[in-house]
């Protein structure tokens, strides 16, 4: 009688945890764009091997009645960041490009986002979507046992194959992760990206936090952008990165003559080592006792930003550089409207 109770019990897990992988395996972003923008493109019009994969991603442009300078933001990079699924909703439900070109990836690595992260116990994609951090293995298996990044050949640790932070430029015939890299690049190349954003979320106890990262070619301008901030009462630094660091976008990306690269960084709970339960309250809130003891305590960057100060810092970091950025180059000035936060 007894294994026959440990038998049914071990069912019903199972059963749950089948539901649990096949509801997030159809998890999506929902947008309501406002109008003027337009869903026509996406990642497999630059590599058409992506098509009809869960490593196609639609792409949204939207154009102003001014002439000016194109950029391109993106979110899902690593789809456990999800707060920076709230900035692309923000940009595309509420605003209105009236200078120059904005071209918005949603979810880079779609994959990704139809997976969660063993361990962690992120609540279900609803009403935020919460992915995790590398491609879904069902796209990309095996790992192998040192992955060897594209620009410099850098050995990396196994799991790094499916990093798609690790793996720009891309290999035209490479991995899933690669393939979506590529298209990317190529993405930025065919469309003469001015601006190039690539959004993210760090841990609360992550060192390199409420930071632009950039390469050594853009590091003037994302300093005259965090003193601009720091005047506004927000807080972001910024750490310039080696050239000898490869594979990561902020770096390969600048590499392409006309683009200026920005990794940014806000701080959340949700992919901390250290939190307690992983619930939407608290990945909304931002707050977590444990992490507040930490704090407390002396570590880490406190404890407690919630999710709309976290979307409203990233963009208004993005469009300081904007505007910096166009002051010194009318040609590729960028206007976008949107309501601001009411606090």
């Amino acid at each position: 009688m007894g294994k026959l109770v440990i038998l049914l019990v071990c069912c019903f897990l199972a059963g749950e945890a089948t539901f649990s992988f096949l509801q997030q395996r159809k998890a999506e972003l929902s947008i309501d764009p406002a109008p003027g923008w337009n869903a026509d493109h996406h990642l497999s019009d630059y590599l058409p091997d992506l098509k009809g994969s869960y490593a196609d991603s639609v792409i949204y442009e939207n154009v102003g009645e001014n002439p000016g300078g194109t950029v391109f933001i993106m979110a899902g990079t690593h789809p456990n960041e999800s707060g920076t699924f709230e900035v692309i909703r923000y940009l595309l439900e509420k605003g209105q490009v009236e200078q120059g070109r904005l071209i918005v990836l949603p979810v880079a690595n779609r994959s990704a986002s139809s997976a969660t992260a063993p361990g962690y116990g992120y609540p279900m994609s609803n009403p935020l979507l919460v992915g995790a951090r590398l491609t879904n293995p069902l796209e990309q298996w095996p790992d192998p046992p040192i992955y060897r990044e594209p620009a410099g050949n850098t050995p990396l640790s196994t799991e790094e194959a499916r990093n798609l932070n690790r793996c720009y430029p891309g290999r035209r015939n490479g991995s899933t992760t690669e393939r979506v890299a590529y298209a990317i690049t190529r993405l930025l190349e065919q469309e003469q990206v001015d601006w190039a954003f690539d959004l993210h979320e760090a841990s609360v106890t992550y060192p390199t936090n409420q930071t632009y990262i950039v390469s050594e070619k853009d590091e003037d301008l994302a300093f005259l952008a965090s003193l601009s901030l720091s005047d506004t009462g927000e807080d972001m630094h910024v750490e310039v990165a080696p050239a000898s660091l490869r594979g990561f976008s902020y770096n390969e990306w600048s590499r392409i003559e006309n683009v200026h690269a920005f990794l940014l960084e806000v701080p959340t709970p949700e992919i901390d080592r250290v939190p307690g339960v992983m619930t939407t309250k608290m990945i909304v809130s931002g707050q977590d006792p444990f992490l507040q003891k930490m704090a407390e305590k002396g570590y880490g960057w406190g404890y407690g930003m919630s999710l709309a100060e976290r979307t409203k810092l990233e963009l208004d970091a993005l469009m300081m550089v904007l505007e910096i950025g166009g002051a010194m180059d009318s040609t590729k000035a960028v206007s976008i409207h949107f309501p601001l936060f009411d606090n």
